[in-house]
């Protein structure tokens, strides 16, 4: 079997979202989604890359200044 569908099993994503997922179980549609799956992972990274430090800058004035607004 396979799921694939979005992943966000909180109660407001369950009422708000309308989350969904389908169910595969035959072997031709398993493949094709495992061979997906596979080609997605190829060209992703892990890890968070670091932020600059204007970066940080420009969003704390942003949370000091938001509730302004």
């Amino acid at each position: 079997m396979a799921l694939l569908g979005t992943a966000n099993m909180d109660v407001r994503s369950l009422f708000l979202d309308y989350e969904i997922a389908t169910l595969f179980y035959d072997q031709d549609s398993i493949r094709q989604v495992e061979s997906w799956t596979q080609e997605t992972l190829r060209d992703c990274r892990s890890g968070v890359p670091e932020v600059s430090t204007l970066r940080r800058l420009f969003e704390a004035v942003l949370h000091i200044t938001a509730p302004l607004v």
